[in-house]
């Protein structure tokens, strides 16, 4: 028996746009993408997955992209063979205006809650570096490969975009076809639901100067990344641009929509959590 429903890490006040340094911004965006009958798809590890989440990697970057703070049960619910059907909760976070040649310093957690007063750690706190440079970035079909996209937005100046995505939910597969979602999806008691899921970015940074990476890997998506970084002899400056805290809730429309939370048998529990 499981009883760990997924669902993406959001900002508790929906958008927050932070001045993180002179020059940095830093934004959380809270969306589900995806549908009961698969079109548009929203499982990152589905194909098709791709097409839906740059389109919203496109309207965050243009400011045009929502964000919300409360999901019902079927928007961060998947279903069917392979999990084709149903709504993934993502968080998208997005950094602009860093200079080229600085390295993006990540620490984050993840935890989860039934009552929202004891989180279990969900995986291990993990750190990755991302230098801010070019890279060819490696066409896909699946939205996964898109987890992080480093751009260059100024050839003149050489300033740089940062975006990463986490994406969770619920696993319903193999049951259930297009729009119609197995029944133990409702089948809960409405109104008492306080399943929360959380992040904790503990430090996000950007080094500049002589850095060198340590622990150097290529992504999947082409993008090089390490663990670590040591001073090259030149120096080096870190600016620390805060901590955050983002937390999704997902809880039942009174009347209408009810989740099985706490008698969930053979409930999957999908972790795409990646570097």
């Amino acid at each position: 028996m499981k009883q760990v429903l997924a669902v993406l890490v959001g900002v508790a006040v929906g958008l927050i746009a932070v001045s993180a340094s002179a020059d940095v911004d830093v934004n959380f965006y809270q969306i589900s993408l995806g549908s009961g009958s698969g079109d548009p798809q929203g499982n990152p590890g589905v194909t098709g997955s791709a097409a839906t989440y740059l389109n919203a990697f496109t309207n965050a970057y243009n400011g045009t992209l929502s964000s919300q703070t409360l999901f019902l049960p079927p928007e961060a619910s998947i279903w069917g063979p392979g999990g084709q059907y149903g709504a993934e909760l993502y968080i998208l976070t997005l950094a602009t205006n860093i200079s080229a040649g600085a390295l993006v310093g990540v620490t984050r957690a993840l935890s989860y809650s039934w009552d929202d007063i004891t989180y279990v750690p969900y995986g291990v706190t993990n750190t990755y570096y991302y230098p801010m440079q070019s890279y060819t970035q490696v066409a896909s079909l699946y939205a996964n490969p898109y987890y992080t996209t480093i751009i260059n937005t100024n050839a003149v100046n050489g300033t740089y975009n940062f975006t990463q995505f986490a994406s969770l939910a619920v696993d319903w597969s193999p049951d259930g076809s297009a729009n119609n979602p197995p029944p133990e999806i409702w089948d809960w008691d409405e109104g008492t639901c306080q399943f929360r899921f959380r992040q904790d970015i503990l430090s996000l940074q950007i080094i500049t100067g002589d850095w060198a990476l340590t622990g150097e890997q290529t992504a999947v998506g082409g993008y090089e990344f390490g663990t670590g970084y040591t001073d090259g002899g030149g120096g080096v400056t870190t600016t620390n641009l805060g901590q955050f805290v983002q937390t999704s809730h997902v809880i039942p429309e009174p009347g209408s929509f009810m989740l099985v939370l706490l008698s969930v048998v053979g409930l999957a529990f999908i972790r795409r959590n990646q570097r």
